[in-house]
């Protein structure tokens, strides 16, 4: 007859461990207790186009996502207690806790508001600049589907379909290589 730690070790032997999902608490807090996030981000201006980003992306690649790891527990000063309430009053969505950076703090709520049903595994590995970026893409593409047959198109409207194209699979060849490789998320 096995022992019990024979048998829990085999019932577990298969199972890999749920990822840790911090809160949005911890990971606000987080960065407001190292200094990153102040005042400034009450009131983030929202991105209208991939062009809005365009300063978020060195060189014009996709960010990988920081190595940054909140504390569990932020032990913060009354201050910086009351700036994270205010964060979390203001930008509070359920994409806060997959936050790694100043940026994507501030990105959070306009991702969320465009595409609320993304899987906690892209908000995990991609940058939340780079989701935007995609989704802005996405949409300039289908704003610029033609409702004729591409012989009937305009020239310069088809030119600009054809870029549009072009630059969207160039994004998503890049994110693919930073390691993501099936789940990038289709409009």
């Amino acid at each position: 007859m096995p022992d019990l730690k024979d048998l829990l070790r085999r019932r577990r032997a298969g199972k890999r461990p749920e990822p840790w999902t911090f809160t949005p608490f911890a990971v606000v807090g987080g960065l407001v207790q190292e200094g990153h996030l102040g005042e400034d981000c009450l009131s983030p201006a929202e991105p209208r186009s991939f062009s809005d980003l365009a300063a978020l992306f060195p060189g014009g690649e996709p960010r990988p996502k920081p190595a940054w790891q909140p504390p569990l527990f932020p032990l913060l000063t009354p201050e910086a207690y009351r700036l994270t309430e205010r964060l979390l009053a203001q930008l509070g969505n359920p994409y806060l806790g997959f936050a790694r950076d100043q940026d994507e703090v501030r990105l959070s709520l306009f991702l969320y508001r465009r595409r609320p049903d993304l899987a906690p595994e892209l908000l995990r590995h991609l940058h939340f600049a780079t989701l935007l970026a995609l989704e802005f893409l996405r949409a300039e593409v289908r704003d610029l589907e033609p409702a004729k047959e591409w012989d009937e198109m305009e020239t310069e409207h088809a030119v600009r379909l054809a870029a549009a194209w072009r630059r969207l699979a160039r994004w998503e060849a890049r994110v693919k290589r930073l390691g993501l490789h099936e789940g990038v998320p289709k409009s």
